[in-house]
């Protein structure tokens, strides 16, 4: 019994340690799409890169037909020139905005293929790299284009954004640095430079940063993200709201017209939700949605507005909207598992889950959930193998680690619950500390 009243008090130790430490999914998964918002939103290069015409009125069929119009041609010189070039450049883009990866490189390589110049093909295939992780092959491609046009600050910027990706933030820091030092005042270099700070708490830094980008270019949406952003983790909401109303405003005035302001709407509606302004926040996704009904984010994150306010019927149909318009998104799956899980409907969170595991099968945070499914219905063999797997994907998933001691503590196999705890660096709290302290514990011996 004295070991067991141990066992608890050192896990009320964790969780206390770990709710003040650790950064909860959703808010690190709306950070992950404020960076993709970043990431998949083209810099101000690639409009011209693309072609005017392409850019503003282009679609995935529009850039497929033009590769089906050069390939029934059979000339090589209209395929690695101007539209017939740019065509295989922006269907790769295409394809990568649907998370069509496989098929988006083969577009990419098809372009460097048919021009072995063409810069953005290089770039673009790098940044592709840089979402799937495999960071040699996007520095390796970053790196070619950037010997083709040495003096591009998108290379820079590319090539800061791959170290950055990979916690190097001192080489991408010097690299985005050394760009600036060579009189480059391209405004996404700055964005880049203030995202490496705020990635690392530095948010002073972060924020002078940021600034100076809004100096450059007051217009660039880009910029309210990221300022909005080093707020928000500030816990300053109010200086959070103002930026990202700012943003909003230029757009209603008709100054902003690109797809990638609509994220400012999106964060805008994120930051009424921490503050548990839910009206706020499902007014500005439900414009968000009116402006574009195809994005995605916009149903998930009124899916979690609902969701934090226990709508979980009308946040299971924003979810299901987000994966019918984004299959690929791996978060949308458990969002609605965990819907499912509220409403009982607890076949269909199994299934979902097991669907989300389908379509990234390295995400931690799914083994977790599922794990936890599994202990709910008392199949606690499947359960704890569950959540080694979530911890031998990521060793410092919180929640697989509380889970797992919960689990093993609810077994009385305190010798694992104890392990755990001397693995994290916890030493567990020995009985005769606690009935120093607590009268109540020395009672229950």
């Amino acid at each position: 019994m004295k070991r067991k009243i141990g066992l608890v008090f050192s896990v009320m130790i964790f969780f206390f340690v770990v709710m003040n430490a650790s950064v909860g999914f959703e808010k690190c998964q709306n950070n992950q799409v404020s960076l993709c918002s970043i990431l998949y939103a083209a810099s101000d290069s690639d409009e011209k890169a693309a072609g005017e015409k392409s850019y503003k009125t282009g679609t995935y069929e529009y850039y497929q037909m033009l590769i089906q119009k050069n390939k029934d041609s059979g000339s090589v010189k209209e395929e690695t020139t101007g539209e017939g070039i740019q065509s295989f450049i922006k269907a790769g883009q295409m394809h990568e905005k649907k998370g069509e990866y496989k098929e988006a490189e083969e577009m990419y390589k098809k372009a460097i293929e048919v021009n072995p110049e063409a810069v953005y093909a290089y770039l673009d295939l790098g940044s592709l790299y840089i979402k799937q992780k495999r960071f040699n092959d996007a520095e390796k491609f970053i790196k070619d284009g950037m010997n083709l046009d040495p003096d591009n600050p998108d290379s820079f910027i590319r090539l800061g954004m791959c170290y950055k990706a990979q916690g190097e933030f001192d080489k991408a820091e010097e690299i985005l640095k050394g760009a600036m030092e060579k009189g480059q005042d391209n405004v996404y270099l700055y964005v880049v430079l203030g995202e490496c700070y705020l990635e690392q708490a530095r948010y002073e830094d972060a924020i002078n940063v940021l600034l100076k980008a809004k100096e450059i270019d007051p217009e660039d949406e880009r910029v309210y993200l990221k300022l909005g952003w080093c707020y928000i983790n500030m816990k300053n909401y109010d200086e959070a709201e103002k930026v990202f109303e700012e943003a909003v405003d230029l757009f209603d005035k008709g100054i902003k017209e690109k797809e990638r302001s609509l994220f400012v709407f999106l964060d805008l509606g994120w930051t009424y939700m921490l503050q548990k302004k839910y009206e706020k926040a499902e007014e500005i996704l439900k414009k968000a949605i009116a402006i574009n009904p195809d994005e995605s984010e916009a149903y998930a994150r009124l899916g979690k507005c609902y969701k934090e306010q226990d709508k979980f019927s009308e946040a299971e149909e924003m979810y299901k909207k987000a994966i019918e318009l984004a299959p690929h998104k791996a978060a949308n799956y458990v969002n609605l598992g965990l819907c499912y899980g509220a409403l009982e409907k607890y076949e269909d969170q199994h299934n979902i889950f097991l669907k989300a595991l389908e379509v990234d099968p390295n995400d931690d945070y799914i083994y977790s959930e599922l794990g936890w499914y599994y202990e709910f219905l008392g199949q606690f063999e499947k359960a704890e193998g569950t959540y080694k797997k979530a911890l031998k994907l990521n060793p410092k998933n919180r929640s697989a680690l509380d889970r797992l001691v919960l689990l093993y503590i609810g077994q009385k196999r305190y010798d694992d619950a104890e392990k755990i705890l001397i693995d994290l660096g916890i030493t567990p709290v020995k009985y005769d500390k606690i009935k120093k302290t607590s009268g109540k514990a020395e009672s229950e011996e």
